[in-house]
């Protein structure tokens, strides 16, 4: 029993070392939600909230593309390029078939393959380039719900394998 409660008490110490080291990040992030509901009503005046989001999510899809060099994984993984390229055919087919099964309507089908296929923000701006402002909001819950899924999907299928 006294084993236990002196581990019981390095633990305890460790703790309060570890919540002692996170207090100043903590104190900031207080801070930072204070100011931001303290800004809401001046905020709510704004317009044009909507068009600055997609162009700073332009700006990052650009930011992206620039790092890319297309040639060079078609020369030197043409392999990997035709798995990928098999994996969205499948895919295609599969959401195609399930929305007539359904009955879904052909831009939800679009915003939530999207969503699946590339992720929140790239369904986001296909929402919002097909004028489908009703549709951004689902895409982007539709996109982090399938990342958190997903995750916890590949760390089960990672232990299961032994990886």
């Amino acid at each position: 029993a006294r084993k236990e409660v002196a581990a019981l008490k390095e633990k305890l110490a460790a703790a309060e070392a570890e919540r002692d080291r996170l207090a100043p990040q903590a104190e900031a992030a207080e801070r930072a939600t204070n100011e931001a509901g303290a800004m809401r009503v001046e905020l709510q005046r704004l317009r044009g909230d909507f068009t600055l989001g997609m162009l700073i999510m332009y700006v990052f899809f650009a930011a992206i593309g620039c790092g890319t060099d297309a040639t060079s994984f078609l020369g030197s993984a043409l392999v990997l390029f035709f798995f990928g390229l098999t994996i969205v055919l499948v895919h295609i087919v599969v959401v195609v078939v399930c929305a007539r099964l359904f009955k879904i309507d052909l831009a939800e089908m679009l915003i939530a393959s999207a969503a699946a296929m590339v992720g929140p923000a790239p369904a986001a701006a296909i929402a919002s380039a097909r004028n489908w402002p009703m549709l951004v909001t689902p895409g982007i819950m539709c996109g982090i719900f399938g990342y958190a899924i997903a995750n916890f999907i590949g760390v089960a299928i990672g232990t299961w394998l032994g990886a």
